[in-house]
């Protein structure tokens, strides 16, 4: 995780300094928001079905 925001923070500073990796660094930047947030409710949804199916 902490590679993954290092990573994201080198990407906004190639952003902002206008590299001619700006439209590709901006796309990995979504990739990795979209990759984060989806394993983020994808362990919520885990932890709740594994409790659900301990209780029946």
């Amino acid at each position: 995780m902490f590679i993954s925001t290092y990573q994201i923070s080198l990407m906004t500073k190639n952003t902002i300094g206008g590299n001619s990796y700006t439209g590709s660094s901006l796309t990995l930047m979504l990739v990795m928001l979209i990759f984060i947030i989806s394993s983020f409710y994808n362990s919520i949804f885990t932890t709740i079905s594994n409790r659900y199916f301990s209780a029946i």
